[in-house]
């Protein structure tokens, strides 16, 4: 049987590979918990994380969990329905390596999120996004946590607010995704970026990506300190290369 989630690790690059394209990606509570459980295990030897999904769509969203609305109390659902999408976007957001989303095709709900949590966001240009909950009185503030920190207070607003399918070239305009791609180009230029990262020290690109994380949850004055002692810890372990 072929599993729904796909992990490949090459060198020093893990792929998470979202692996349902008959079902257009769409992500199941335990494809979510084995992503995260991945991710939280990865050892420092890992640059780099890439999300991609197989066939025509990068992720149309998740598959709703099995519940009983009319016996099921609030805390009941609450693991089910809320617990386990937060665990995955948290897992991406504190990833130790740089995460990369490649994203082709329609990126709906969770994958809207999921494009959007990732460190960067390579997308093709007939890629589609939506938060749709709210056509379904679904609150969608477990995607608005994934947003948090990633995109404008009002690109956030207006996604889930209106409910509208943007275009890739829209997205790219509110801050959604980081570049625009030609779709028979997108591996390509995936993989060129790729190259590039993993070329560069493991220190300075998890040294980045720490402070990336934390700096923005501190004060101008902290950030600041933050900033010269990291400078310094991953200077003093990163090869050293001649100034070109």
């Amino acid at each position: 049987m072929t599993s729904p989630v796909l992990f490949e690790t090459k060198h020093d690059c893990l792929d998470v590979i979202l692996n349902r394209p008959d079902a257009g990606n769409l992500i199941t509570n335990e494809m979510g918990l084995e992503i995260s459980r991945v991710l939280r295990e990865l050892g420092p030897e890992i640059k780099l994380i890439r999300l991609r999904g197989t066939g025509a769509n990068f992720c149309k969203g998740r598959q709703a969990p099995k519940i009983d609305r009319d016996t099921m109390t609030p805390l009941q659902l609450r693991h089910p329905v809320a617990e386990v999408p937060l665990l995955l976007y948290a897992a991406v957001k504190e990833a130790r390596a740089p995460t990369l989303a490649i994203v082709q095709g329609e990126a709906i709900g969770v994958g809207c999120a999921l494009a959007a949590v990732c460190d960067m966001t390579l997308a093709a240009e007939d890629a589609v996004f939506q938060v749709p909950e709210l056509n379904h009185n679904i609150a969608p503030t477990l995607v608005m946590w994934a947003l948090l920190n990633r995109v404008p207070y009002k690109t956030a607003a207006y996604l889930v607010y209106s409910r509208e399918r943007i275009t890739a070239q829209r997205a790219e305009f509110l801050g959604l995704i980081t570049k625009l791609i030609p779709p028979a180009q997108l591996a390509n230029e995936a993989e060129a970026l790729s190259q590039s990262l993993l070329s560069r020290a493991a220190t300075s690109l998890q040294g980045i990506k720490d402070f990336l994380k934390h700096a923005s949850r501190m004060d101008p004055a902290s950030a600041s300190a933050y900033s010269a002692t990291l400078n310094a810890a991953v200077t003093s372990s990163a090869p050293r290369e001649p100034h070109r």
